[in-house]
């Protein structure tokens, strides 16, 4: 098939016109799609240009044009790449559709593809974004530990935030505790969900005690780590503590956001009310 345009390899970067039809597709629309495709099918020579549309049109969101280019790209020979179904289970992700992402990851299978660190990254991340249970999360990471795709930062965040969304602290930590053993960096966005599931888990002082290690780890608190942790103290009826921690915000300098202004709101009506009483 196609002996006109030979496959490409890995190396092959993106053509121009991979930019053209993005737009157009963008421009157009669904309805539009399979003509764009069709007027430039001679010019789109690499799956390197799949893969770029699959991508930048997972990241505005647009689910269903990412799904007409995939499945155009498999009829040409071109989508068939690990790099094209992870760039669709991340369109996927992006736009909600858990269950369509996890779909997407297992029919690789039929294709005889084996999922990558990024795929298991964009799988994973989907599950995060789209309420996906822990433990049928967690056996998709230990399927990747058994593939000898070794996790990285991404995969650990996003593990995080499956904690996060469901206050499990305990495993919030046990994992936070396997990426120290493995050497694995810790960023701001690692230590906010990380105390995010602490406190939705109640676990005020431990909380306390991960944010006091940030600056060692030169990793400083920003305006959501105080928010979450002004927020779990106010939740947990320590108010004056939680106090405390907006003085100290005022005198670091970091402006509030919009959980931190609800925050105080509702930790002066609890003590308007406690006056009154």
């Amino acid at each position: 098939m196609h002996l006109s345009r030979p496959k490409t390899t890995i190396n092959t970067r993106r053509t121009s016109v991979a930019d053209d039809v993005l737009q157009l597709a963008l421009h157009n629309g669904q309805a539009g799609l399979e003509r764009i495709l069709h007027s430039f099918e001679s010019k789109l020579c690499s799956s390197d240009d799949y893969t770029f549309l699959l991508r930048e049109l997972g990241n505005r969101r647009k689910v269903e044009l990412a799904k007409g280019i995939f499945q155009t790209a498999i009829n040409e020979g071109y989508g068939n790449t690990v790099y094209a179904f992870s760039a669709l289970i991340s369109a996927f992700g992006r736009s909600g559709y858990c269950d369509e992402a996890i779909k997407v990851f297992d029919s690789m299978k039929n294709y005889g593809l084996k999922p990558n660190l990024v795929t298991y990254n964009a799988v994973i991340d989907a599950c995060a974004k789209g309420g996906v249970d822990f433990k049928r999360v967690m056996e998709l990471f230990d399927e990747m530990l058994r593939s000898g795709v070794q996790p990285d930062r991404i995969t650990f965040n996003s593990l995080l935030a499956v904690c996060s969304r469901g206050g499990l602290w305990e495993a919030a930590r046990n994992l936070f505790c396997e990426m120290v053993n493995r050497g694995i960096d810790r960023d701001i966005f690692t230590y906010n969900t990380l105390l995010d599931a602490v406190c939705k888990g109640g676990q005020m002082d431990l909380a306390f005690e991960i944010m006091a290690e940030m600056p060692a780890k030169n990793i400083l608190p920003n305006v959501v780590t105080y928010s979450t942790v002004v927020d779990g103290y106010a939740k947990a009826g320590r108010l004056d503590e939680a106090l405390n921690l907006f003085d100290e915000m005022k005198f670091l300098g970091i402006g509030l956001d919009r959980v931190s202004y609800n925050t105080l709101l509702s930790i002066y009506a609890k003590l308007v009310g406690l006056r009154r009483l």
